[in-house]
This record gives structure tokens, C-alpha cells and sequence, in this order.
């Protein structure tokens, strides 16, 4: 699905954002599994706090959605050789996203047949159940870690307003529970999450009978305060305005994909900068190119890295330009070119999936590094989690059992995956 080609007339263009706004349900989710929200507690009850904001914030008490627990362990290290462990991980039940590698741990999104839930698996051989999602509906795959505390939204179905609700969920990595911060506002199903200045943002759109609204949200988890940093309309009778297509940030800048309409068939996207004043520092137009290859369907990931930004869709594009000069120059794209998962901001790691090809930046020729590991007969990469230091992938081949194997990222150019 395109999400605006050139010479469409107004009314397509506004049916063209829709469409891919709404899809976004669908093709961004991990998982789709719907359940009842009577699970939370009957006394728990909405408050209103008015946080010095130019609107009321509906929110609702911090609440520990399930005590840790152990459960039977599932995770065992069975080798270490040459900077490689072998993690032994029981799939019986399935996996719907891997969250977070951690030094002793990692956290991962769960599924059986009553419920979905946060786990937290240890390289001791311990796995632990953080807590539920009741009606949880989808989340994306951003996660921000602050102070020992891991953050994610995500969108449950909510029986109280019949419709979707996004959250905020919050792990606590000290004691392994689970908290959520409510703040609804009529977004649609999809919020991806960023870290900026110490404070989490988030991009949510709200779609209605006459406009579409494109904000980004700064969240101060510590005083439960929630503020709209820049905000973007477009008029779906008069076909003028703009709308975010994707959002990302480091510590200091915060970049926007904005596409600006200003006519029946005049409308060009933008990789607008700015800093922490939320003033302008550029604004770049995106080339004709560059937007038909990423920029057709949803946004799904976008991650800056000093010059370097990097753009996956929910078509399978990847792709990794840097900024020169005032323009977005391509380094790399590819179908199924994606990041691993990872909160260490300075040495991205990324991977073909369903190949055998690992990717690190090479600085000083402004390039890819290019890697290949040995697999096991038939098997590739699923998915990859990072840090400075390690990585954790997840090797898979059809119609055999799935592997995992933590690596040291200095060894990643002569890696041996046995799979077996």
C-alpha cells in the first residue's frame, strides 16, 4: 500500500493516509490476541491530574499487573567456546517478540492459551514471570531503558470505551514487576517509543471524521507527566496540512518524517531536526528515491545514530542513509535489512533476516562492514538482540527446532552457529 505517490487528487491522498494509519494495526503488531479486561481489580478507578498542562490528563494509579513468580526454568547454558554460549530455549509456547538483551537476562513477550506476558529469562537457567497484558492487542518493538526500569506501549483492547487503548508499561528490572501508565487519548493502535533528555517520546495519531492529528508525546515517568511537543493536522476536505510518518531521537535532537500537503496533488515528505528547545535545525526534503522505496508503506522502526538514521517499513525495506551537508545520502537498503534490538546507542548491529549476513558501521569509510556466520545446514537468522558486547541471536530453518546462541560481538566476522 502506497502512502502517497505524486498527481493523486485530494480526496486519495486523504483515503492513502487513512488506509496506511489504520493498517498499522495490523501489519506493525507482534500479535493479535484479545482478551477480557475484567482481570483488573474492581477498585481500580480513573483519576484526573492536572499536571500543568494546557489539558487534563486522565490517569490512571500505577498497578503491579502480576506478582514475579518462578516458573520451570528454560533456559540453560551447555557451552562456552570461543565467545560463544549456547541458550537452550523451550518454544513450546510461543514467543511473540524479544524485548531486551540485559547483562544477566533477557526480557521477551510470551504467549499460551490464556494469556500474554512479559517474561524475564536468565543465563543462570531461571525464567521468571514478570506479569500479564490482560486485552492486550499489539506493541511495537521500541523500548526505551531508564534507570533500571524498561518502557514499551502497548495497545490492549478496552471494554470500558469499546476501542483501543494504548499504555504504557512499565518493568521494573530490580524486583521483575510490572507496572502501566494510562493516559488515554483516542490514539490508534501502534506508539512507537524513543528516549530524549531522560524523558521517553512517542508518536501516536488520532484520525477522526475531519482531520488526522500526528503528535509527538513527551512522557516524565517520574512525575507522571505527559506533554505534546509538536503537533501536526491535515484536513481531509481541503487536502492541506501535514502528518508524521516516523519518529526517532538521541539524547540531544529529535527527527520527524513529516509529509506536507498543501494542495490536490502537491505534497512532499521532509526529514525535519530539531533540538531540545524543540526548535528547527534543518529541514531535509526527502528524495523521489528514497521515498518509494521506504517511505510507501507504515513506518514500523527509525533509529538515528549521530549522522547515520536508519528506516524499516512494514513491507520488509530497510534502509540507512546519512546526513551530509544538508542532504540524506544512501549507505545500505535491502529487503529484510534490520537492526537488532538493543538500548547501547553507539554500535548498531544490523542483520539480513533469513540469511546469514551480519552488518557493523564502518566510520571511517562512512560504509557497512559485511559479515558472513557459518549456520547450521538450512538455518538462518530470525532475529537479533545487542549490546556493546554481546549479541543474542535466534537461528530458525523451516520444519527444525530453533536455535540461540549468545556471541561476543568482537568474534562476529568468524562465527560458528552449530545449530544442533
Amino acid at each position: 500500500m502506497c502512502v502517497v505517490v505524486k498527481n493523486l487528487f485530494a480526496r486519495e491522498v486523504i483515503i492513502a493516509i487513512i488506509i496506511i494509519l489504520l493498517l498499522s494495526i495490523g501489519i506493525a503488531c507482534n500479535y493479535v490476541h484479545n482478551t477480557t479486561l475484567s482481570d483488573r481489580g474492581n477498585n481500580e478507578q480513573p483519576r484526573s491530574s492536572d499536571l500543568g498542562l494546557s489539558w487534563k490528563t486522565p490517569l490512571y494509579p500505577n498497578e503491579v499487573l502480576a506478582e514475579p513468580q518462578d516458573i520451570k526454568p528454560i533456559l540453560n547454558n551447555l557451552y562456552s567456546d570461543f565467545g560463544i554460549r549456547h541458550v537452550n530455549i523451550d518454544f513450546s509456547n510461543p514467543v511473540l517478540a524479544y524485548t531486551a538483551l540485559l547483562e544477566d537476562s533477557f526480557i521477551y513477550l510470551g504467549t499460551n492459551e490464556t494469556s500474554v506476558s512479559y517474561y524475564r529469562a536468565y543465563f543462570t537457567g531461571e525464567t521468571i514471570l514478570i506479569g500479564h497484558i490482560p486485552g492486550f492487542y499489539l506493541n511495537m518493538k521500541q523500548s526505551v531503558l531508564l534507570d533500571s526500569k524498561l518502557h514499551v506501549f502497548v495497545s490492549i483492547f478496552n471494554y470500558d470505551v469499546q476501542g483501543i487503548e494504548n499504555i504504557l508499561v512499565c518493568i521494573n528490572l530490580s524486583d521483575n514487576t510490572l507496572m502501566q501508565y494510562r493516559n488515554y487519548d483516542g490514539s490508534i493502535a501502534g506508539v512507537p517509543t524513543y528516549a530524549f533528555d531522560g524523558n521517553l517520546l512517542a508518536l501516536k495519531n488520532v484520525v477522526d471524521l475531519k482531520t488526522i492529528t500526528s503528535f509527538v508525546e513527551k512522557v516524565d515517568v517520574y512525575n507522571n507527566n505527559w506533554q505534546r511537543l509538536l503537533t501536526y493536522t491535515i484536513d481531509k476536505n481541503t487536502n492541506i496540512g501535514s502528518t508524521v510518518l516516523g519518529l526517532c531521537s538521541d539524547s540531544e535532537t529529535i527527527c520527524v518524517l513529516c509529509y506536507i500537503c498543501s494542495g490536490h496533488d502537491n505534497a512532499e515528505t521532509f526529514l525535519k531536526v530539531f533540538d531540545r528547545s524543540i526548535d528547527e535545525l534543518m529541514s531535509i526534503r526527502i528524495e523521489d528515491d528514497i521515498h518509494d522505496y521506504v517511505l510507501t508503506s507504515f513506518i514500523a522502526d527509525m533509529q538515528l545514530y549521530g549522522e547515520y538514521i536508519y528506516i524499516y517499513n512494514a513491507s520488509n525495506y530497510g534502509f540507512l542513509g546519512r546526513i551530509v551537508n544538508g542532504k540524506l545520502h544512501e549507505v545500505y537498503r535491502g529487503r529484510n535489512f534490520e537492526l537488532s534490538q538493543s538500548h547501547s546507542g553507539d554500535s548498531p548491529l544490523f542483520y539480513t533476516r533469513r540469511t546469514n549476513t551480519v552488518f557493523t558501521i564502518d566510520n571511517e569509510n562512512n560504509s557497512l562492514n559485511e559479515y558472513k556466520m557459518q549456520l547450521g545446514e538450512d538455518y538462518s537468522i530470525m532475529t537479533i538482540l545487542s549490546t556493546d558486547k554481546t549479541a543474542l541471536i535466534i537461528c530458525y530453518a523451516d520444519d527444525k527446532a530453533d536455535f540461540a546462541y549468545l556471541v561476543n560481538r568482537g568474534n562476529i566476522s568468524n562465527v560458528i552457529l552449530p545449530c544442533k
